[in-house]
């Protein structure tokens, strides 16, 4: 009968000798794949490069070149005119620098300064035919009418709001009618008349306050 230790003895050198088989597999296992790729890179060929010849010449530095291009400002502006017609002077300088209220665009004015000087005329001759109508009434040598019309004219106002105005002013709050006048007129002709030798008689719905 064996003995306990004598087993274990046993045990022990059967792993140990089976340890040294596996490393010697594995080791030999190893150079042979070594010995298999250095067979490999010695069979295979170098590889190759391109290579360029060329023939060395001395050549000009150009400091400067010439090109064509586009120069986009970081900051610009960009003038359109408010209203339609021809721009008659620029007087806007590229890179210079302007104050608020310059005037950078003139347009050409020549058919309003015309229409301005039209207007003006007209305005002068409807002052002129007001005072002349103003003269005359002064004088009772025309009519109320007259009057408004060339106030109107002058004032830029409808006839309307003239004859309204004027209106207002008389006593009376009307004008006066044409057979009005001619009922005094008629009156003055006739016999009951025949007594009177002159006076002044005034029919203006109380326009004049005083004798």
């Amino acid at each position: 009968m064996q003995s306990p230790a004598v087993g274990r003895r046993s045990r022990v050198g059967s792993i140990v000798l089976a340890a040294l088989l596996l490393g010697g597999a594995l080791v030999l296992g190893a150079w042979k794949h070594n010995r298999l790729v250095a067979e490999r890179s010695a069979t295979q060929p170098e590889p190759v490069e391109a290579v360029t010849v060329a023939t060395a010449a001395p050549r000009e530095h150009q400091e400067t070149t010439t090109a064509i291009g586009t120069v986009l400002a970081l900051e610009s502006i960009t003038l359109r005119n408010e209203l339609p017609g021809t721009v008659r002077h620029v007087s806007l300088v590229p890179g210079s620098i302007v104050e608020a209220g310059t005037v950078l665009v003139a347009l050409d004015t020549s058919v309003e300064s015309a229409d301005l000087r039209a207007l003006q005329a007209q305005a002068r001759l409807a002052e002129t035919t007001l005072h002349r109508n103003e003269f005359l009434r002064q004088h009772e040598a025309n009519a109320e009418a007259e009057l408004d019309q060339a106030r109107a004219l002058r004032e830029g106002i409808p006839l309307a709001e003239v004859e309204r105005q004027s209106r207002a002013s008389i006593p009376a709050g009307r004008y006066g009618d044409a057979a009005e006048f001619a009922a005094l007129v008629a009156f003055l002709a006739s016999a009951r008349a025949a007594y009177m030798t002159g006076g002044v008689i005034r029919v203006d719905g109380g326009m004049i306050r005083s004798l």
